[in-house]
């Protein structure tokens, strides 16, 4: 048995993509007879651990504590004391946050491989953005413990063409993101209603957010409402709220805050329409959730999503005002069949595509070739 450390700062929810994909395959791959997972994670606020608990099902959990560079001394204190018999492989997971050098302090105890997933962190709008605050950790720690890696992951095929623009020429393996999708009835669209277009991420300069307000400030669909969900990442939910009104649109967007769990479900299955409309992705996880809801998706080609128009489930265009208006004005004209059409396809698309099996199978035959090679001749 193949014994693995992950470690990651986004143990609740509140990590979004990074939480739910970490969470997804580690959970997964104990479920395997092939793979022995332990997590060293990170808690910014130790009080609500206990809530977030339960969602790392019955995995070995050992959690740090603490915010910014505390937290990060904190987590690489961990990783300097964990016991490392039997250890064969270690994951971490992000940039910026600690994790990758916790990574490499206990990966260099046990002296085993070492795998990063940036979860997008390096990719070229996401590496310059407040690029002066990443400059001193980036020279002090993490371009060197990214180049010590003995794979970088990457969620896309797009994502791993950001490696090398970093000077990174690590091996690379692409292995997707697998989704949880429930088991729920049919999509839940009001009739006679508006009809809803919904964003659903972390409310940041990242997202977008700010040319999709402007792009349905242009468009103005009459019959439509524009629904806004998700956590204020860094208070920048009260410019995009003035920006709103400033346009004259804000009677016709509502900022609907968090939403997890069966929240998050009822509230993709009410859509007739989703945008992301980032700057940047390394996988975009809610958007194929949004398709397995049965929803048609505009994407930006600052995430991976070429697949949409290619296989007739929406949207592909660059992140511009303009762009995005063209797809909404697009989007919006046609009946609610055609819309509806396009998200089953979305649903037979995902279904195929992100089976946990397959991806779990797929890490685990990664962590298998990677333990023989380590120090082999």
């Amino acid at each position: 048995m193949i014994r693995v450390v992950h470690i990651t700062t986004a143990l609740s929810p509140s990590g979004a993509g990074v939480y739910e994909a970490v969470r997804g395959i580690t959970t997964r791959l104990a479920e395997t007879q092939a793979v022995h997972v332990r997590v060293l994670g990170l808690a910014a606020q130790p009080d609500t651990w206990s809530r977030d608990r339960s969602g790392w099902g019955n995995l070995d959990v050992t959690v740090a504590a603490g915010g910014g560079l505390r937290g990060l001394r904190s987590l690489v204190r961990h990783a300097e004391r964990m016991p490392v018999a039997g250890v064969n492989i270690v994951h971490a997971h992000g940039v910026w946050d600690g994790a990758g050098l916790a990574g490499r302090a206990l990966a260099t105890r046990a002296g085993c491989p070492l795998v990063i997933s940036p979860h997008g962190m390096l990719e070229p709008w996401a590496f310059q953005h407040n690029r002066l605050k990443k400059l001193l950790p980036w020279h002090l720690w993490e371009r060197r413990t990214l180049a010590q890696a003995d794979v970088l992951e990457a969620k896309s095929d797009l994502e791993a063409t950001s490696f090398p623009k970093v000077g990174l020429h690590n091996p690379v393996a692409v292995i997707p993101v697998g989704l949880d999708i429930p088991h729920v009835p049919p999509a839940s669209r009001s009739e006679g209603g508006p009809r809803r277009c919904v964003f659903l991420s972390r409310i940041h300069p990242k997202k977008g957010i700010d040319m999709l307000l402007q792009a349905w400030s242009q468009v103005r669909p009459t019959g439509w409402r524009l629904v806004i969900a998700g956590p204020d990442d860094g208070g920048h939910l009260p410019p995009l709220q003035a920006l709103a009104k400033s346009q004259g649109i804000a009677a016709d967007v509502e900022f609907l805050g968090p939403q997890y769990g069966a929240a998050k479900w009822d509230l993709l299955r009410s859509a007739d329409l989703f945008v992301l409309p980032s700057h940047s992705e390394n996988f975009g996880i809610v958007v194929p959730e949004a398709l397995a809801m049965g929803v048609p998706c505009i994407a930006t080609t600052g995430t991976p999503w070429a697949q949409l128009p290619q296989q007739g489930m929406g949207w592909w265009v660059d992140p511009t005002v303009t762009d995005i208006a063209a797809a909404l004005g697009d989007a919006v004209r046609r009946p609610s069949a055609e819309l509806a059409a396009m998200g089953g396809r979305g649903v037979g698309y995902v279904n195929d595509t992100f089976s946990w099996p397959a991806i779990t199978r797929q890490t685990a035959e990664l962590y298998a070739r990677l333990v023989p090679a380590k120090g082999s001749p």
